[in-house]
């Protein structure tokens, strides 16, 4: 599990990399901004009582045909802690709430990583955790995402809890569009560059 999270880490810092490089574009192709859409992006929260705000966010979507069925959002501060959300909905993925145990279709996921701590990271437990994710607005014309986030998160190493309350993204920019997927291999390569 462990590992899984460090690959998971380091994929999203890699989409970070990639969101924040010059020639990056949002779905206009017009480069402005700092996540080029025009758009800041960014998240915040209060963890275990103290404040988080992410230094750069980006968003990833899954289509199946024209239908967005999976959503993953993340965060990450300048101290290189993250937080990372992931949606999925075999009906689709809309502006709505998504509860923690999840029901029906629907998969969520929140997460919190610490490069600091690199032994472990905290997770919904699915037996103990409550919690949620709202999207407020889904917005395929600019290519933005908003919302706000709360739950009991647990210690996937010792299972202590981390209370992430208050959470917000608020127009975070969304790289999958109809006029340009980014690919896993465009991502891998600004990486290693």
């Amino acid at each position: 599990m462990r590992n899984l999270i460090k690959v998971c880490t380091i994929l999203i810092l890699g989409l970070l990399l990639a969101a924040c490089s010059d020639d990056s574009t949002g779905s206009n192709g017009d480069g402005g901004g700092l996540l080029g859409n025009g758009q800041p992006g960014n998240m915040s929260a209060t963890v275990n009582g103290s404040g988080w705000t992410s230094a750069s966010a980006a968003a990833d979507t899954a289509r199946l045909g024209n239908t967005v069925i999976a959503i993953g959002i993340a965060g990450v501060s300048v101290s290189l802690q993250g937080i990372t959300i992931g949606l999925g909905s075999a009906g689709g993925i809309t502006a709505r709430m998504y509860n923690f145990p999840p029901t029906g279709t629907d998969i969520v996921t929140l997460g919190f990583s610490d490069s600091n701590n690199p032994s472990g990271g905290a997770t919904f437990d699915p037996t103990r955790s409550t919690g949620f994710v709202e999207i407020t607005s889904l917005d395929f014309t600019n290519s933005t995402v908003s919302g706000r986030f709360s739950g009991d998160l647990y210690d996937i190493v010792d299972g202590t809890l981390l209370e992430v309350r208050d959470g917000v993204f608020n127009q975070v920019a969304i790289f999958t569009s109809p006029k340009k997927p980014v690919e896993l291999e465009e991502v891998m390569s600004k990486i290693t560059k």
